[in-house]
């Protein structure tokens, strides 16, 4: 081998070994990013079809259908029922509860729909229908229509419209501050608030801004038996590890975090302990009855001292299920058929048999009535509907309509009267 060929075979492998240049280096870097960018644009879009599927086919999108109203009907003028009223109109939808109509609106619902009807002609004005969910219960408060629907079998999901129009109001979930609702529990509509309780919570909801006025937990080792809420306040019992209770709570003040004791934290203005009496009215009177001796107990609203024990004529034959509503300075409050009508000092002015409790309104028609002796008075009976004197609870009129069901209230609305219940009717 000659020195010259020994020279020129490092120059060539040198030569092979040579790496490529700038712009080659270049071109590969951005094929690799490229192909990472499609990549990555690919997963994103998948992921996108995916969310849009799930929320097309879970979602309000697909299950939801709103029809609203482009005005609200005329309110209806409040009037005398002729002797034998006729059906204007009747639904097997079920009625809300809480004040049933507003306006010249009346709701009700069946499974899955929640419906506005002209309070006249039962044509359904609006409607608002969630095919995906259950109605656990509907409730009109302060020109609102709340409807609660059940999810995965748990009351906590709330729609709620503008009730003349069905336009949406405002939504919400029930489950909050490690208060979880589970299954179907007790909701109560007053003039004002809507309230939603269970064993281990009650919620206090402003209509109007959906916001809870308060939430309220039991103490430790304590359950809720029982909750009343009125003007004087909120009346509740508890069934304790050591002994029952009974306190009332502010209606409205919210929490007040500054405060280190749980009862001044939770607003409550008194707590009687090792107590079994069950709540019947927080109102004019604040009073339970007491299940050993089936006699009404009065309370001082301020201290929670005891006032008064009235032993009610007849005796009630259960403690429960118990009813009250407000008629002025008086109460009417109803236990297992029998209706009391008690005075703020807790003697009873008179009883009626009857089988759930008579609505109370003024005169004018409203629901708000401030002298239960001149109110007007309606109950459902077993021939039909009668009206009942306020100061004497003896029946003044009796309708000959269809006798309502049984869980049946009636009220009075325009010159007629609405039966309200597991169906619905307008008589006039």
């Amino acid at each position: 081998m000659s020195e010259t060929d020994v020279d020129e075979r490092p120059e060539r492998s040198d030569e092979r070994r040579e790496p490529p240049d700038a712009l080659t280096r270049y071109v590969a870097s951005m094929r690799r990013q490229r192909v990472w960018y499609l990549a990555v644009i690919a997963a994103l879009a998948v992921v996108a079809v995916a969310v849009a599927l799930v929320v097309w086919f879970s979602g309000e999108i697909t299950h939801v259908h709103l029809h609203t109203a482009k005005s609200a009907p005329p309110s209806v003028a409040a009037g005398t029922p002729p002797a034998t009223p006729t059906a204007r109109w009747h639904s097997s939808d079920r009625t809300a509860i809480g004040a049933p109509f507003t306006g010249g609106t009346v709701v009700t619902y069946s499974a899955h729909t929640v419906t506005g009807r002209n309070a006249l002609t039962g044509a359904a004005d609006w409607t608002y229908t969630r095919s995906d969910r259950t109605v656990c219960e509907v409730a009109q408060v302060q020109d609102k229509t709340i409807a609660i629907y059940a999810v995965d079998g748990n009351c906590a999901e709330v729609s709620t419209f503008e009730t003349g129009t069905g336009k949406r109001a405002w939504t919400r979930t029930l489950d909050e501050n490690g208060l979880t609702v589970n299954g179907h529990p007790a909701i109560i509509a007053t003039d004002d608030t809507l309230y939603v309780w269970g064993a281990d919570y009650v919620y206090a909801i402003d209509p109007g801004s959906a916001y809870d006025r308060w939430t309220y937990p039991p103490g430790d080792g304590c359950q809720f038996t029982a909750v009343v809420p009125g003007t004087a306040g909120v009346l509740m019992s508890e069934h304790c590890a050591d002994g029952d209770q009974l306190l009332l709570r502010d209606r409205v003040a919210g929490i007040d975090d500054k405060q280190q004791d749980d009862d001044k934290k939770n607003q409550v203005l008194w707590r009687q302990k090792n107590v079994s009496t069950i709540p019947v009215a927080a109102d004019s009177i604040v009073a339970a009855i007491d299940p050993t001796t089936r006699q009404l107990v009065s309370y001082d609203s301020a201290k929670g001292t005891r006032l008064t024990q009235t032993s009610l004529t007849p005796a009630p034959t259960a403690t429960t299920p118990i009813l009250h509503a407000l008629a002025g300075q008086n109460e009417l409050i109803w236990i297992d058929g029998t209706v009391y009508a008690v005075t703020s000092g807790g003697t009873q002015q008179w009883t009626a048999t009857a089988s759930t409790l008579p609505t109370v309104s003024s005169s004018d028609g409203t629901t708000a009535a401030s002298d239960l002796g001149t109110s007007s008075i309606l109950v459902p009976t077993s021939s039909g509907v009668a009206a009942l004197d306020g100061t004497t609870g003896q029946t003044t009129t009796q309708y000959p309509v269809p006798p309502p069901a049984p869980d049946s209230r009636v009220y009075a609305l325009g010159n007629g009267f609405l039966v309200a219940g597991s169906s619905t009717a307008y008589y006039a």
